[in-house]
């Protein structure tokens, strides 16, 4: 705890790994849909672990908040399929999942 009595979080942590900036042209958000005029707010998510690189390229979204839903979401996804009877069927979902867990874990922090 720092001195506020507030829990001190590790260093890698502290900093989310998402990038505000302006669009230069209209947009929709990844998981909403909603239209993001020329000129408005964009938030991508700049770092997550190699397993996830395919997951999050070329995300655009409105809102931190969309961000955290669609970690959420993506959670929820590999939660289903990592799974025993599917493993003959699928690569190991594990590494994925924990990406996407830290990577959740990291935008919270925003």
């Amino acid at each position: 705890m720092n001195s506020d009595g507030n829990p001190v979080r590790p260093h890698s942590l502290t900093k989310a790994p998402i990038l505000k900036s302006e669009t230069s042209l209209s947009v929709e958000c990844r998981l909403c849909g909603t239209t993001i005029p020329t000129g408005g707010a964009v938030y991508t998510v700049t770092t997550v672990p190699p397993s996830l690189e395919y997951v999050f390229r070329g995300g655009i979204f409105c809102s931190e908040k969309c961000i955290r839903a669609f970690c959420l979401e993506s959670l929820e996804i590999l939660d289903t399929l990592d799974t025993l009877s599917p493993k003959a069927m699928v690569t190991d979902l594990h590494e994925p999942r924990l990406g996407a867990t830290k990577t959740l874990v990291s935008v919270l922090g925003a």
